[in-house]
């Protein structure tokens, strides 16, 4: 019998806390007698962590042997990462509890990005601790550990067909996951960021709200190089070779050096620069045609390599860029240089990314040693810059170096008129000249290339990614609200969730209801007729139609899909008979960490001394459709709101007030005299939700209201 064995997998959502959508895991796990020794299960987790390098996150679990099913969750989200899929919350310890055959059951949240991806990790991970247990008893620990690396890095390559393309992708989901910016991946080249109608979609560096027509250009180099020449920019003569000997032809007509390259190829794939002989360019042409049927043969311009990148009409990077090389001491040949880099941290972290060293001694470097007149084993002298690759493309092992602060006016301004030229808001334009810092009208310089989509990188900056969402994503969530009736299905639940609505219209339109019935505004429905409450909060989520939201569901529906959204605003919960006592407290737990503001209850709600011991004071709010009693006042003085209803003088009306502490202050008035008391609590929920919600164009201290005393 297997000492770790998993039970059942299966989706939630958001919920106990959780930052990230998550699956439910339910597991056996042995007794902690029956895991290996010690000394044993030291060993695989210090492999582990070789070979995972960010997995090093603190146990949940008790068992402290570092083999534990919470353990092999983190370990999980490790292995994911090195696949570049963008899962960044913990797992969370749900529950554990003796089982009758020794052992424990245990139930866990596994955060994901993409479930498949994410049980592939955790079945790996069970699966390896489960061989190397087997493996420790029979006195086969060194074996067992000596095949870790290998069979982790087959399962890595397995996990990244899942991934998202590309480096930009990860880093802008790392960006939102630490700005609270919702992220999904839509297929492996989309990212949805946000929710409702502030949902943003990029395509790596490419916004919803570039210029298709000038991403096309820019993919186009001709097509750039014609735009820019026409705009009157400094830019390179190419033309297009329609054979190789036309690639030789032409570059006797541009002279040597020359650059060979695809025309409509993005991230320097199939570039040569520099190439020296006919024979370099025959090489070069077949280097390019492998990534593009249209080749060009473009004049060399000498000079330093800039990549300047453009955000909305600002410059936020600048490097000086160095194609990947070696630099002499004097002492070393350039077989020991090219080794020794192998041992940085640097040079480790993307073999783990990409799979391989960027820089080795291979055809390209040798071909480009012999231009040189070097080998392998010439010795460069101190200081001596030895390159052996033809672009400075960081993922080919180029080096990058910020030069923002050395931009000349001149400069700038031509750069941020590239981009608009083209209808970029991302661009990355790259420019050859002797020195940035002097103007373009004064050094012979060019712009070679645009870039739609350019790698922005963080090894310079580690926040860029964090600063341009926060511009271009800005305020990424609508506001939630959720009502928990006994029957989510039921006319009061459903009437007082469209009487929620109607006042939180008023401040962000258009609000909807979602239910299992779909998603309505009023008597329309809106979308979603697959009756679940998952499909319609996810319509909510992704249909960019929504400002608000108010979900009406029972706590069976909430236990079962879990929270559409990481925060809710309020929630609200109707003082009705609880069908069933365990999926409430269940209920309770995974929503309670996802209150922002309140929940609002009745004074008498039977499960308000419980909810009393699991939320801050401040977060109940007690709802009283009448006069405040001593209940009401004892909650105001340990630190709870509430809302109750005082009369008026000569009228049937009642003022509505509100309070926190010794602070009161009052929300208008409502028509009480022999009116049904869950009406009037409606209404009240009603006026407290509305009165919290956000203001169009008020500041966030003005946006819950003043309390005067």
């Amino acid at each position: 019998m297997p000492l770790l064995e998993l039970k059942e997998i299966k989706r939630l959502g958001y919920g106990f806390g959780t930052r990230q959508q998550a699956l439910v895991a339910t597991a056996y796990q042995a007794a902690a007698a029956d895991l290996p020794a010690h000394q044993d299960a030291s060993a695989l987790v210090d492999k582990l962590r070789a070979c995972l390098p960010d997995g090093n996150g603190a146990s949940l679990s008790a068992a402290g042997d570092g083999l534990s099913l919470v353990d092999l969750a983190n370990w999980a989200g490790a292995l994911q990462r090195r696949a570049r899929i963008p899962v960044f919350a913990p797992p969370i310890l749900l529950s554990r509890g003796p089982t009758e055959r020794g052992g424990e059951a245990i139930s866990f949240l596994l955060p994901y990005a993409d479930m498949d991806a994410a049980r592939m990790a955790l079945v790996f991970m069970v699966e390896l601790v489960n061989g190397f247990c087997d493996a420790a008893a029979k006195g086969e620990t060194g074996p067992a550990l000596d095949s870790v690396a290998t069979r982790i890095d087959e399962v890595v390559g397995k996990l990244s067909a899942r991934a998202p393309n590309g480096v930009n992708n990860y880093r802008i989901c790392e960006a939102a996951y630490n700005e609270r910016i919702p992220f999904a991946m839509f297929f492996r080249d989309m990212l949805l960021l946000g929710e409702g109608v502030r949902l943003r979609r990029m395509l790596s560096t490419i916004t919803d709200e570039v210029s298709a027509i000038g991403v096309a250009i820019a993919r186009n180099k001709m097509q750039t190089a014609t735009s820019l020449r026409q705009a009157g920019f400094p830019t390179v003569r190419h033309a297009v070779a329609t054979s190789e000997d036309h690639a030789v032809t032409l570059a006797g007509q541009t002279g040597f050096p020359t650059v060979v390259k695809p025309a409509d190829a993005d991230g320097g794939a199939g570039v040569s620069a520099g190439v020296m002989t006919e024979a370099g360019v025959r090489t070069a042409y077949k280097a390019a045609r492998e990534v593009s049927k249209n080749v060009i043969v473009e004049a060399f311009v000498p000079g330093n390599n800039y990549r300047v990148h453009v955000c909305n009409g600002r410059i936020v990077k600048t490097t000086l860029r160095r194609p990947g090389g070696v630099e002499g001491d004097g002492v070393s040949s350039i077989r020991d240089l090219v080794e020794g880099l192998k041992d940085s941290a640097q040079s480790k972290r993307r073999r783990l990314e990409r799979g391989r060293y960027l820089l080795e001694l291979d055809d390209e470097a040798k071909e480009l040693l012999a231009e040189a007149g070097l080998g392998e084993a010439s010795v460069p002298a101190a200081g001596e810059f030895i390159a052996l690759r033809r672009r400075s493309n960081v993922s080919t092992g180029g080096t990058t170096m910020d030069v923002k602060g050395t931009l000349h006016p001149d400069n700038e301004d031509l750069f941020r008129r590239a981009a608009n030229l083209l209808g970029l808001d991302f661009a990355g334009i790259d420019y050859i000249s002797p020195d940035i810092s002097k103007s373009w009208c004064e050094v012979p310089s060019a712009i070679c290339e645009i870039n739609a989509q350019p790698q922005l990188g963080n090894d310079l900056n580690p926040t860029l990614y964090n600063e341009l969402l926060r511009e271009y994503v800005g305020p990424a969530r609508v506001p939630w609200v959720l009502v928990l009736g006994a029957d989510g299905a039921a006319v009061r639940t459903r009437s007082l969730g469209e009487r929620i609505r109607k006042s939180v219209d008023q401040r962000a339109s258009p609000a909807v209801v979602a239910s299992a019935s779909g998603v309505w505004s009023g008597a329309s429905r809106i979308s979603g007729v697959q009756g679940t409450l998952a499909a319609a909060c996810e319509s909510v989520v992704l249909g960019r139609f929504a400002a608000a939201a108010v979900v009406v569901a029972d706590p069976a529906m909430v236990v079962g899909c879990g929270l559409p959204t990481e925060d809710l605003e309020f929630v609200v919960l109707t003082n009705e008979p609880r069908a069933s006592a365990s999926d409430f407290e269940l209920c309770r737990k995974l929503v309670g960490p996802h209150i922002r503001k309140g929940l609002l209850l009745e004074p008498r709600d039977p499960a308000l001394p419980v909810l009393r011991a699991e939320l801050p004071a401040q977060k109940l709010f007690l709802v009283c459709p009448g006069p405040a009693d001593q209940s009401i006042i004892a909650h105001l003085s340990e630190g709870g709101r509430a809302v109750w209803l005082e009369s008026k003088d000569g009228s049937a009306d009642y003022r509505i007030v509100m309070g926190a502490g010794d602070t009161r202050v009052s929300l208008g008035s409502v028509g009480g005299a022999g009116a049904d008391p869950r009406i009037v609590w409606d209404a009240l929920v009603a006026r407290v939700i509305q009165v919290h919600f956000p203001a169009p164009g008020k500041p966030a201290d003005l946006q819950q209201g003043s309390m005067s005393k």
